[in-house]
């Protein structure tokens, strides 16, 4: 009887010692498998259609590869956290994980970007200029010390130029007397718009609603972003403007990112950049589907008057200098003018 015990305790304690192994034996790659999986929310303002989404959902499916499942993103279009000023401020605080922003709205949480909105990019070709300059990662550092904020990528995935939006065509400076436009979170932006009309602040989720009850006249943004989220529908004329270009950022909380393992960070910033950069060699495409979509939409272009537009200029970049000159250090705006020719 006691041979019978003593066989039977011998079975059950290597079976025990089989099954702990499995748990924590390496896989086929040489990696453990218990490395804790990771879930990041990141916010974003696009519609479900739009471009920027659809990078977004491309960067979730390339971080999930890069990290062998362990790093999951779910993308939350359409400012379902948030508006554009919450989702960035939320990322700072680490109550979002990542937000997709344009860059120039960094100046929230970091003065400096403001440098960003200087309206004077000519395209994608002057930002991976900037961006990809000295200057550029000097800003970048800048926004990781004072906001606790990572930017993995800019990403160039909307035509880029930014369009106001009404009710009645706008060919002069006339034109826009006593209406009320549309500004995101941004003060740069906000400071520019103030020089030809009255300004509101409103999320770009929430401008459908502005202009049918009367908060707003005339809205803003890129062809492509509005046209993707029906807004053309509420605005039947897309109005010429001073041109301003400015791309997109994909931005983690740094405390999420010193969270994850070093092989996770490095799947992350991967995805980021291969997702985001996609783009910079598809500008030609990206023009020319905004020109079809607005061919296609219920909206149609208006061109200002070229008096009236250089007149539209000269308040702008007035206002964009006096702007810049108390909140960015001169020697960045110097900087940049001198890489972008300008």
């Amino acid at each position: 009887m006691k041979k019978l015990l003593s066989a039977i305790l011998c079975i059950a304690m290597t079976a025990t010692l089989v099954a702990c192994g499995s748990q924590t034996s390496p896989d086929a790659s040489g990696d453990t498998a218990s490395e804790t999986k990771i879930v990041l929310k990141v916010a974003a303002q696009g519609a479900d259609n739009s471009h920027e989404i659809e990078t977004l959902n491309n960067f979730a499916a390339l971080a999930s590869e890069y990290s062998n499942g362990t790093v999951e993103v779910q993308v939350f279009s359409n400012g379902s956290l948030g508006s554009l000023t919450d989702m960035i401020e939320g990322v700072t605080l680490g109550t979002i994980e990542m937000c997709f922003a344009g860059i120039g709205n960094l100046q929230q949480i970091c003065p400096d970007f403001a440098a960003y909105d200087q309206w004077m990019y000519g395209g994608a070709e002057d930002i991976i200029a900037v961006y990809n300059s000295e200057i550029g990662q000097s800003l970048n550092q800048k926004l990781l010390d004072t906001a606790a904020t990572r930017l993995l990528s800019y990403c160039n995935c909307t035509s880029g130029r930014m369009y106001l939006w009404s009710s009645t065509p706008l060919k002069t400076m006339d034109d826009y007397k006593n209406l009320t436009l549309r500004v995101p979170g941004n003060k740069s932006i906000a400071t520019a718009l103030a020089a030809i009309g009255k300004t509101a602040q409103v999320g770009f989720g929430d401008m459908y609603t502005a202009a049918q009850t009367g908060m707003i006249d005339v809205g803003s943004a890129d062809i492509a972003t509005m046209i993707s989220a029906g807004y053309d529908e509420v605005f039947p004329y897309c109005n010429e403007i001073t041109p301003n270009y400015m791309p997109l950022a994909l931005v983690v909380s740094e405390s999420v990112y010193q969270s994850m393992s070093e092989d996770q960070q490095q799947a992350l910033t991967k995805a980021a950049v291969e997702a985001c950069t996609y783009w910079d060699t598809h500008q030609d495409e990206l023009k020319a589907e905004a020109v079809e979509m607005l061919e296609d939409s219920k909206s149609q272009l208006v061109e200002m008057e070229p008096a009236e537009l250089e007149k539209m200029n000269d308040l702008i970049h007035n206002a964009i200098a006096d702007y810049l000159s108390t909140s960015v250090d001169p020697n960045t705006i110097a900087q940049i003018r001198e890489i972008v020719g300008k």
